[in-house]
């Protein structure tokens, strides 16, 4: 069961980090400039 909820919160993690990477890049095309990094 454990083993279960492990791999549920690494694919959780994985699709979260493919959301937050969209997400950079959409502002990055938006903004068209270098301010995106610093906010990180």
């Amino acid at each position: 069961m454990a083993e279960l909820n492990k791999i549920k919160k690494e694919k959780a993690v994985e699709e979260a980090k493919k959301v937050c990477i969209s997400f950079y890049f959409f502002l990055y095309k938006k903004l068209n400039s270098f301010d995106i990094f610093f906010i990180i």
